[in-house]
């Protein structure tokens, strides 16, 4: 009944924010958070990466006390997933190489690295099995790619892609935009097939969201 968001901006006056699905005043559930990026949830908390200052967070849905962190010293994490006792995210340097990392959800000290090499990983998804994520990068160079939770090789489910952000999914498709003025909106089945475009001439489409057998997305016009 409630969902939850993230404000950033550069010094620490980012925040994450809770608010009615059927709409109302929203409130601030955490404050002086630098450039809080992606956002995740399970049952009882919500998670984020702070961009700016390395670190990745989480806060019980309800508020309270912020815990300390599960990591810190990230470069650049951006975006993040939960899946089972684990939480999921990627970093990524200046030069647009990146990784993926992950860490019990009660934090540690030295995050696991699942991966490491990766042209800038973007969007990030689990569905308790795999990892799925975008390589936000130009054609043909874009690409969406997939992992098991435990490691392995990363594979291209999707190659030749535009710039492709925002992830979502249902039981069997993965959704997703390539941005840009000509942008598209895609789905390749999870387990890997022929990309179907789903529509085109879309002005900058960055969000995706799936449901009740309908896809949403939004354009920056």
């Amino acid at each position: 009944t409630n969902a939850s968001w993230s404000v950033g901006c550069p010094g620490g006056a980012g925040a994450v924010m809770r608010g009615s699905k059927s709409g109302g005043t929203p409130w601030v559930l955490a404050t002086q958070q630098c450039h809080p990026l992606g956002l995740a949830l399970d049952g009882s908390f919500v998670y984020w990466t702070n961009f700016d200052d390395g670190s990745v967070r989480k806060l019980a849905k309800g508020g309270g006390v912020l815990p300390p962190p599960i990591a810190t010293g990230q470069q650049k994490p951006g975006g993040i997933a939960v899946g089972g006792s684990s939480v999921y995210w990627n970093n990524f340097n200046d030069s647009g190489l990146g990784a993926l990392l992950t860490a019990p959800l009660g934090g540690a000290a030295t995050p696991t690295p699942l991966a490491q090499g990766l042209s800038r990983p973007a969007s990030l998804i689990t569905d308790g099995t795999s990892l799925f994520w975008t390589s936000l990068a130009a054609a043909p160079a874009g690409a969406v790619m997939t992992m098991p939770n435990g490691g392995g090789a990363a594979t291209a489910l999707s190659s030749g892609q535009d710039n492709p952000f925002g992830l979502a999914m249902d039981s069997t498709h993965l959704y997703w935009v390539n941005s840009g003025p000509n942008g598209t909106v895609m789905k390749v089945p999870k387990a890997g097939g022929r990309a179907l475009r789903l529509a085109s001439n879309q002005n900058d489409p960055h969000g995706i969201a799936v449901g009740g057998g309908w896809v949403y997305w939004t354009n920056a016009g």
